[in-house]
């Protein structure tokens, strides 16, 4: 992500209602879409309303959502009192991503939420804060500055229910998982390191963590113009061009810096 330093503040209701309803949009489309075709890739970008769908059709309750902003406040705090300031980009800067995430947290099949890339803790918050009893692992290469409040933070508002790993992801993961074969992600977040080679190992190691009842595959930084989002992209799409990841939709902001995009493992094809 982009390096230059950023700081949370609370969206205006109007760019909230926005958001959200961008972010319905993206969900229904992710939930209720029929997969495309294994060649080729089908980029469904969030720039219309959603007021034809029913939100409700896919388990969305929108009465969290000011918890998830209240959440991010205290994580705000928490790290000006740290006195460090979170000098990458997150997802708390697109308020869509931020609704979206928190959308699919809330369904309830999920348990257990994956992810590469801890950084400052804010897709962590949101995660946690959007869900009643879903339990985070993280694997992280710790930041000096704004790791360890970050950390001490997540812990201290979400006991038992945040477990991070340090250490170089394309290590640790596999590591991981042979310690621990029975453990299955029902969301999987890669927004760890943004070389291809870390990145490609990051989705390929996640493949066998994966829960083969349902599950949703996130990555960060795909869909954009920025430098940061070249390699995330080589790797998300030599998956789905190899036929192991079939992409659902992917989203772009409108100045075309940062998106994401949603997906889900093909076992029986790669397996």
């Amino acid at each position: 992500m982009d390096q230059s330093p950023h700081r949370w503040t609370r969206p205006s209701f109007p760019v909230l209602i926005g958001a959200v309803a961008l972010a319905l949009f993206a969900a229904y489309s992710f939930f209720h879409a029929r997969p495309p075709p294994r060649a080729g890739f089908a980029h469904q970008h969030a720039t219309t309303s959603p007021s034809a769908h029913n939100s409700n059709s896919f388990g969305f309750n929108p009465a969290p959502l000011p918890t998830v902003l209240d959440a991010q406040d205290a994580l705000t705090e928490a790290l000006r009192r740290a006195g460090v300031v979170v000098n990458e980009g997150n997802s708390m800067q697109v308020m869509e991503q931020t609704m979206y995430y928190a959308m699919v947290a809330q369904q309830e099949w999920i348990r257990t939420i994956c992810e590469t890339g801890f950084n400052g803790g804010h897709s962590s918050v949101t995660w946690l804060s959007s869900s009643w009893d879903a339990t985070l692992f993280s694997w992280d290469l710790p930041h000096p500055d704004y790791g360890p409040p970050a950390r001490a933070h997540v812990n201290r508002t979400f006991p038992g229910r945040f477990y991070i790993t340090d250490g170089d992801s394309t290590i640790t993961l596999p590591g991981f998982h042979k310690a621990n074969p029975d453990l299955r992600c029902d969301i999987i977040h890669v927004d760890g390191g943004h070389s291809y080679e870390v990145a490609i190992a990051d989705l390929r190691n996640f493949y066998h963590m994966a829960s083969r009842r349902r599950h949703i595959v996130l990555m960060d930084d795909l869909r954009c113009r920025g430098v940061y989002c070249i390699e995330p992209m080589k790797a998300w799409d030599q998956a789905v061009t190899e036929g192991w990841l079939r992409e659902r939709a992917c989203y772009t902001k409108t100045d075309g810096w940062r998106g994401w995009c949603a997906g889900e493992y093909v076992f029986q094809d790669y397996e």
